[in-house]
């Protein structure tokens, strides 16, 4: 994920979010569970990608080390991208196996996955515009 100023950001995180809402709706659904399989496995490797677009991104690698005071922030969101995938992983060991484990996992990742990117878009607002001397 490039954050340059001119990069609509949140639009990628929104779009991450739609997706998941359907993967969440479909196995809700109480739809066959192979393609539910399929979408999350699709799903977890989209995730894997944003979350290293983001960590090669210059808020990861260069904005963390401008602003030290931030430095646990970015180290926290790190960690929860390690704990998403995690997550996914451990939905795609039970997929097929237990549709409560699975449901179960998709709630509190959604929790997690929502909070984490709204956390993150609100940093990139914050460096931006209001720590870096932009227009705030």
């Amino acid at each position: 994920m490039d954050f340059a100023p001119s990069t609509p950001q949140p639009d990628e995180h929104a779009s991450l979010l739609a997706a998941f809402n359907r993967l969440e709706l479909a196995a809700n659904a109480g739809t066959d569970w192979k393609p539910v399989r399929e979408d999350l496995i699709l799903w977890r490797d989209t995730l894997n990608a944003h979350f290293e677009k983001e960590e090669g991104s210059w808020l990861y690698a260069e904005a963390s080390e401008q602003n030290p005071v931030l430095s646990a922030t970015f180290r926290g969101l790190r960690e929860e991208h390690t704990r998403m995938l995690r997550i996914c992983d451990d939905m795609l060991g039970h997929a097929g196996v237990s549709r409560a484990f699975v449901c179960e996992g998709l709630e509190t990742l959604g929790k997690l996955l929502r909070r984490h990117e709204r956390e993150e878009t609100d940093l990139v607002q914050h460096i931006l515009y209001d720590d870096v001397g932009g227009s705030g």
